[in-house]
């Protein structure tokens, strides 16, 4: 019995226990947000995610940026919650159901940066803004004559970057209507079967 609790010990400080796995993070200057994206990493190793927003910080995981359900392939999901310098404070990693249970869940619970390079999403607005209120400036019409949308005509615009975000907004650049556009947004959605509005 000795033995085998000093075998458990020994793995615990080698990093075989949760607590041993989880690395600091160092969230100071990160601008407070929260917004739901999606990997559009196509790096066959995974997403990297990192201890600072730099990618010369300590990498704390590397996580598989999709899964297949039900014959389709669907991105690994997370919760943003902060930024600082065109990299995304996380809380959280996740494949949400999608036709198979067994192929969802939470793969990291646990705050990391991942560089906003990297994610994507829906938009769920009108407009892009200049600023993150819905009085700024349009720099951008995300509409279209031929959406049926119940939001009034917006179209689909999926997000290629973003370069930060706070509160409920996100700086964000994509192609829309054959266009690289740039602006705020609020709104943004993760969900990969519906349309978010």
């Amino acid at each position: 019995m000795r033995r085998l609790v000093s075998g458990l010990a020994l793995l615990f400080l080698l990093g075989g226990g949760t607590s041993a796995a989880e690395k600091p993070v160092d969230a100071s200057g990160a601008n407070p947000c929260a917004i739901d994206v999606y990997s559009i990493d196509d790096d066959p190793a995974g997403l990297n995610v990192r201890a600072g927003p730099s990618a010369s910080s300590a990498l704390i995981a590397t996580l598989e940026n999709e899964r297949s359900q039900d014959g389709e392939s669907y991105n690994l999901e997370l919760r943003v919650v902060g930024s600082k310098d065109g990299w995304l404070l996380i809380e959280r990693a996740f494949f949400r159901d999608y036709g198979e249970a067994d192929k969802a869940g939470t793969v990291l619970d646990q705050k990391g940066w991942i560089s906003g390079k990297l994610a994507g999403s829906d938009v769920g607005s009108v407009f892009l803004r200049a600023a993150p209120s819905p009085e700024a400036k349009a720099t951008a019409t995300l509409s279209s004559p031929y959406s049926s949308s119940p939001a009034g005509s917006v179209g689909r615009f999926e997000v290629g970057r973003i370069y930060g975000c706070t509160g409920e907004w996100a700086e964000v650049e994509g192609e829309f209507g054959g266009k690289t556009v740039r602006g705020w947004a609020n709104r943004l959605c993760s969900n990969q079967t519906t349309v978010c509005r």
